[in-house]
């Protein structure tokens, strides 16, 4: 029976966080990867609607990213759900079908508050590792998304203030911990729990 594990992973702009999953995959050849991030959604949306050209990044473009993200998720709770389902629809229709492969959902959350949501919401069915990538600069953004990435206390904060090889390293490291304790076998009662947990929250919520 296949495994599943989670990591929240976080990190201002540019501090390595597609480098440090690349990095990941090429040291961890037995493991399904896969790649979720919260604001994957609001990017969409502003490359189809609203003239954003798909790469340009800088300090007004993530101040949009980060004040459509914040409305989505303060009204509707787009990000928790929009994670939510893409988890839950994979681990079932692995489940169903059998391949037995281990597998590693990396969620890309910014916001404290959301980790914490999440931390809570899928410790109680898989492993969940929190992980912070830090670069030595401080440079600030403008906008509290990127600004407040240490406002949490993360399982591992890996650094990424050298060149690639010693970055490569650490991410062998951090993996070598990780197979240990970072993934669980999941059931369909297990699955069930999750949905179960995820209704009562919508029930606290509402009241």
């Amino acid at each position: 029976m296949e495994r599943h594990g989670i990591i929240i992973l976080n990190g201002s702009g540019e501090a390595g966080k597609d480098t440090f999953i690349k990095f990941f995959c090429r040291n961890c050849p037995g493991m399904r990867v896969r790649r979720i991030s919260t604001i994957d959604p609001v990017q969409t949306a502003m490359l189809l609607h609203l003239g954003w050209d798909g790469e340009t990044k800088d300090k007004a473009h993530r101040r949009m990213m980060h004040e459509i993200k914040k409305s989505w998720s303060k009204n509707l709770d787009g990000p928790f759900k929009y994670v939510l389902n893409l988890v839950t629809f994979d681990m079932e229709r692995r489940l169903r079908l059998g391949y037995g492969e281990d597998t590693v959902h990396f969620i890309l959350a910014r916001e404290p508050e959301e980790i914490t949501k999440m931390v809570k919401m899928y410790n109680k069915v898989v492993p969940v590792t929190t992980v912070l990538i830090k670069r030595r600069r401080n440079e600030k953004y403008g906008n509290s998304s990127d600004d407040n990435v240490t406002d949490y206390t993360y399982d591992k904060v890996i650094r990424n203030d050298s060149d690639l090889d010693t970055f490569e390293d650490r991410t062998r490291s951090f993996i070598d911990s990780f197979k240990t304790y970072g993934v669980s076998r999941i059931t369909q009662e297990t699955l069930e729990y999750l949905k179960e947990l995820y209704a009562e929250w919508l029930d606290d919520e509402h009241e």
